[in-house]
C-alpha cells in the first residue's frame, strides 16, 4: 500500500452521545433500548468529508455554520419521523448530542477513481 494522493478535504467524525440514545429511547419507548459504547467503536458513528481549511479552529467555524444538514442526515438514521426531532435544534446542542472530531489530513490510499452514490 502506497499513499497515493492528499484529497482536497478534512474529515468529520460523528458519533451520539448519552443525550441522542436518550431522545432514541423516549422516541421509540416500546423498542429494545439503545445503549451507548465506547463512541469510537460505536457502530452508528459516520464520517463527513468536509472542506479542507487551514486549522481547526476554521474547521469547527465552517461546521457551527453548516450543521443543520448533517444533523438531518443523522437523525434521519434514528427517526425518519421529523415530528418527533427535537426542535429548535442549536449548536450547543449538536455538540452535546454528538462526539465531533475533525481530522485535517485525508489520504487516499485506493488507486481507483472514487464512486459517488447520489442521495
Amino acid at each position: 500500500m502506497e499513499i497515493l494522493n492528499i484529497p482536497n478535504r478534512n474529515v468529520l467524525y460523528l458519533a451520539p452521545k448519552q443525550p441522542l440514545i436518550d431522545w432514541v429511547n423516549h422516541v421509540f419507548p416500546d423498542d429494545q433500548p439503545e445503549r451507548l459504547e465506547h463512541p469510537l467503536a460505536h457502530e452508528n458513528a459516520n464520517i463527513y468529508l468536509i472542506p479542507a481549511t487551514e486549522d481547526l479552529e476554521e474547521s469547527i467555524e465552517w461546521l457551527k455554520y453548516n450543521f443543520r444538514p448533517i444533523l438531518d442526515e443523522e437523525l434521519l438514521e434514528w427517526c425518519t419521523d421529523t415530528e418527533d426531532w427535537p426542535e429548535p435544534f442549536t449548536w450547543e446542542m449538536f455538540r452535546t448530542w454528538f462526539v465531533i472530531s475533525i481530522q485535517t489530513m485525508v489520504f487516499d490510499t485506493v488507486d481507483e477513481e472514487i464512486e459517488r452514490e447520489d442521495i
